[in-house]
């Protein structure tokens, strides 16, 4: 009896956990706000990062910032709000890029290996040499890194 009593609290235990492990947010479900105003749609959950799409930005966010409220997954920011702050986000992004995107300036790959130097810029492209070969890219095709340097959206083998 005892034997039957360990093995349906050990069931009951793995269907609690599993079920547990389901708990939070999920691809394509809708997102609420404090007000209970729909904020967006969930587009990817990965490694504690749930990736919210407004319907103008998409906006990553850490998992810990989704409670669950009567209508499914709720965070403390209105639509306006994580819109207003992705747009922010981006302007300091381009900003930053443009500070960087100047003549003379060494031009990284986005695996991080040094791949050229920019040798014009003008309003939407940039001419840069690549193991002494011109090229021109896109305003676009270029950000900058965590670091601060000026990095192409491409990796060095793409180059």
């Amino acid at each position: 009896m005892k034997f039957k009593t360990i093995l349906a609290t050990a069931a009951a235990v793995t269907l609690a956990t599993a079920a547990q492990a389901q708990v939070g947010p999920s691809v394509g479900a809708t997102v609420y706000g404090p007000e209970g105003d729909v904020v967006g749609t969930i587009d990817s959950v990965e490694d504690g990062i749930v990736v919210v799409n407004t319907g103008s930005y998409s906006v990553p966010m850490g998992e810990s910032s989704f409670g669950e409220g009567e209508q499914g997954p709720l965070v403390s920011v209105t639509k306006a709000q994580l819109d207003n702050y992705a747009q922010q986000q981006e302007a300091k992004m381009i900003a930053d890029r443009d500070a960087a995107l100047v003549a003379d300036a060494t031009l990284y790959s986005s695996d991080g290996f040094e791949v050229g130097t920019v040798t014009s810029v003008d309003a939407d492209t940039a001419m840069v040499l690549i193991d002494e070969t011109p090229a021109t890219f896109g305003r676009d095709q270029f950000a900058v890194d965590k670091n601060g340097m000026l990095v192409v959206v491409f990796e060095k083998a793409q180059l």
